[in-house]
């Protein structure tokens, strides 16, 4: 008997699907290759990545702002942890996350758990760049940042914002604003927003919590660090460097804590081994013992690097040089800063800045390029240089 026009047409419907099933087909836009990434335009597409581990190796490229308002993670998004207690043994992220200058907002991770943020672990080779997370609330885990529980790969011009917050006693360790632990690179970053701990904890860090072995540069952070109990390792920008290598960074964040906890620095708490190279720090570090303007702790090297003693509340360090605020805000101070490609400063009127963190074309560094920035040409097109005589 043969089939109606509607039965046949069925039944290859019916065909397709089951074939494209079959053969596994991504369920993203896109070839997940260099030239044709996976496309993610909303939420179900990021969590359809965070499920499907078969992928990570993939490129992927974020079309749109996401916004996670409607979920309740209770694990990292991308690349969780399986495991309560001991190393990583899930499976990392190892592909490339372009997030396109879009934002992903409203992440709310509430676990008693390991590797806990956007990504639980970016893995050697794995790259996550130019992406915003903001508004997020991670808690209550071990290994804690709001972009990834741990960097072992690289991250590129990213920001976050929100809270990381450590809760329950469990000895946790590794809080950081944008990562919780790095052994990989971290540059061109900044997070804001509150770093805090209720119970014992190692290694909090307004950007990093431990860096270990690491390269952080051409990053900042402007986070509260608020322990309550008992820390040890707490710094504006880095609670533990770690044999790691931190250039050309700033922190400005508030670092206060419990009063038996050690090891407070503005920009680091404690320096094992490692190299801190052109840096400064701006923010009032308060309680513990010891406390740093800059750092608090010191077996490595220190060269080139600042902290205001008038704003910090604090005259001593382990490494650096105190400066006041009138000093910090002469160019004169920076001794062998590179005040053309990375470094800008408004000269005794403002603390040096990254020019890095600026798009190409923003001339009066406001973050935008419109027409004020045709201003600032207009202002300086006469200026040529005397004619010589």
């Amino acid at each position: 008997m043969l089939m109606s026009k509607t039965s046949l047409l069925m039944f290859f419907v019916a065909l397709f699907v089951f074939v494209g099933f079959a053969s596994g087909q991504a369920p993203w836009v896109g070839r997940g290759d260099a030239n044709d990434p996976y496309q993610i335009w909303d939420a179900n597409d990021l969590t359809e990545l965070g499920a499907n581990v078969d992928y990570y190796s993939a490129h992927f490229k974020l079309m749109a702002d996401v916004n996670l308002s409607s979920f309740a993670f209770t694990k990292a998004v991308i690349a969780s942890d399986h495991t309560l207690g001991g190393p990583f043994d899930g499976v990392a992220f190892t592909g490339v996350f372009d997030g396109g200058g879009f934002v992903i907002r409203n992440i709310t991770i509430n676990a008693f758990g390991n590797n806990l943020g956007l990504f639980g672990k970016i893995g050697s080779g794995g790259i996550v760049k130019n992406v915003g997370v903001v508004n997020a609330s991670i808690s209550y885990g071990s290994r804690m940042g709001i972009l990834a529980g741990e960097n072992s790969g690289t991250i590129i011009q990213c920001y976050s914002s929100g809270l990381v917050s450590a809760g329950l006693e469990s000895y946790l360790s590794r809080l950081g604003g944008l990562a919780g632990s790095n052994s990989g690179v971290i540059t061109r970053c900044h997070s804001s927003g509150s770093v805090y701990s209720s119970v014992m904890c190692w290694c909090a860090g307004g950007l990093v919590g431990r860096n270990e072995s690491g390269t952080i540069s051409f990053c900042y952070s402007n986070c509260l660090l608020d322990d309550k109990d008992e820390t040890y390792g707490v710094g504006g920008l880095v609670g533990t460097n770690y044999y790691g290598n931190i250039s050309d960074c700033y922190a400005a964040g508030t670092v206060t804590s419990g009063n038996i906890s050690s090891n407070l620095g503005g920009l680091v708490g404690e320096n094992w081994g490692g190299n801190i190279i052109s840096c400064y720090a701006v923010g009032t570090v308060t309680k513990g013992s010891p406390m740093g303007g800059l750092t608090a702790y010191n077996s490595g090297t220190v060269s080139d690097s600042y902290w205001d003693i008038e704003t910090s509340g604090l005259t001593t360090s382990a490494g650096g040089t105190g400066k006041t605020t009138e000093e910090m805000k002469e160019k004169v101070t920076f001794t062998n800063w590179d005040f053309f490609e990375s470094w800008c400063i408004e000269d005794k009127q403002t603390y040096p800045f990254l020019r890095l963190m600026y798009p190409s074309g923003d001339l009066n560094y406001d973050g935008r390029v419109d027409f004020k920035d045709i201003a600032v040409v207009a202002g300086n097109w006469l200026a040529v240089a005397e004619p010589e005589l």
